[in-house]
Parts: structure tokens; C-alpha cells; sequence
């Protein structure tokens, strides 16, 4: 059946909302906002969790860095102290120890108190360098070797070839000396001679040599022209 409600507008009852309607429409709305309500809920305790873990992270990689920074500074230290080391070592290499090379002349000289092989001293001793690099130092020591036999020079001469630092000579001036008397002295006769002994290139020291350190003979230096 069709009603049709001919009363003119102003005299009509308000409509009310059927109760169905009422009750879909509420549930929507309680829907809605139990969505709205359970996406805030999930998105803001995600980004809580995200940016607790970008800040973690972010920490994490601000070490990294610094260890980054650190190791990189720790090569490069490693690199300047291997330079450094090699340079001196090729100073080393360079190097005599004199005070060995003296302690060695000296214990031939006194010979322990013996002198029936001889007795000598030096009035100086002068150590020169080449100047090129191709030989070692040059060593020129005039001394004397008392008394009245010339082969007691000889003697002093062996005994020196005896010393290790020897091993580094490549010529040297034979043993000679001329005769002189010393009024002064006793007993007054004596030996005057001048030695020059030119040493083999650094490279070829016996500590420079790995060969010679373990014991293998190095090749002898040979005899120069007597210094005149």
C-alpha cells in the first residue's frame, strides 16, 4: 500500500532514520575507527622500532668508522715505520763500529802483555772515505815495531790478518819499514812504517754478506804498492 502524505511541509513530522540504518551506520563508524585506532597503533610502534634501530645502527656505524679512521692511520704509520727502518738499516749497512775496530788493533798490539813476537805502536791513525762509494774507508797508520828485526813487523802484520775486521780489506800495503835509532829508547833501534789499508766496498762486509756470516770464507785482500 503507497501513503501519500498530502499536509504541506511545514506541518509534515520530521522523518526519523530506521533503526537498521542506524545500527549499520554506528557499526561502520565503530569499525572505521577501530581501524583507524589499530593502524595508528601498529605504524607509530613500528616507526618507534624503526628509528630505535636506524639510531642503533647509525651508532654501529659511526664505530665502524672511527675503526675505519684508526686501522687506515695504523697502515700508514706501518708504512712510514718500514721506511724508516730500511733507511736505517741502510745506514747500518753503511756503518763501521770504529770502537770494535780499535778494541781488535789494540788486542793485537799488546798481545797480552807477549811482546817476543813484537812491540809496536802508532803515532796516528786517519780514516778517509772515498768519496765514489766503489771502496770502503781508507785507513793509513804510521807506527814503529821496536827493536832490530824487520820480521817482527811480519809478525804484527799476521796477527793483524788474524782480527775479523781483515775480512773487510781489499788491499792493504805489505808489511816494510825502514830502520831508525832513538837514543831515547831501549833498546834504540826500531821500525818506522806507514800502512794503508783500503777496505772493500760496504756491500761487501762480512755482515752485509749473508754467505760470509755463516762462516764461508771471504776472498782475501791483496797487497798494494808500499806507501811511500
Amino acid at each position: 500500500m503507497i501513503r501519500i502524505n498530502l499536509l504541506p511541509e511545514s506541518y509534515r513530522k520530521s522523518e526519523r532514520t530506521s533503526p537498521k540504518i542506524f545500527a549499520v551506520a554506528l557499526l561502520a563508524v565503530i569499525c572505521v575507527c577501530s581501524s583507524v585506532g589499530w593502524f595508528g597503533t601498529v605504524y607509530f610502534g613500528d616507526l618507534e622500532r624503526v628509528q630505535a634501530k636506524r639510531v642503533q645502527t647509525k651508532e654501529r656505524l659511526d664505530g665502524v668508522k672511527k675503526r675505519e679512521l684508526l686501522y687506515d692511520s695504523l697502515v700508514q704509520e706501518k708504512k712510514d715505520f718500514s721506511r724508516r727502518a730500511d733507511t736505517i738499516k741502510q745506514i747500518a749497512k753503511g756503518r763501521r763500529i770504529w770502537t770494535k775496530f780499535c778494541d781488535e788493533l789494540i788486542d793485537v798490539i799488546t798481545n797480552d802483555g807477549e811482546m817476543d813476537r813484537h812491540v809496536a805502536w802508532f803515532s796516528n791513525i786517519q780514516v778517509r772515505s772515498p768519496g765514489d762509494g766503489s771502496k770502503g774507508p781508507i785507513i793509513v797508520l804510521p807506527g814503529f815495531v821496536q827493536g832490530n828485526d824487520i820480521r817482527k813487523i811480519a809478525n804484527l802484520h799476521d796477527d793483524i790478518e788474524a782480527t775479523e775486521f781483515w775480512r773487510d780489506m781489499a788491499q792493504y800495503t805489505p808489511p816494510a819499514g825502514s830502520k831508525k835509532i832513538d837514543g831515547d829508547l831501549y833498546p834504540p833501534e826500531s821500525f818506522a812504517f806507514s800502512w794503508q789499508w783500503t777496505m772493500k766496498g760496504t756491500d761487501k762486509w762480512i755482515k752485509n754478506t749473508p754467505g760470509a756470516r755463516l762462516g764461508k770464507p771471504s776472498k782475501p785482500g791483496k797487497p798494494s804498492k808500499p806507501a811511500k
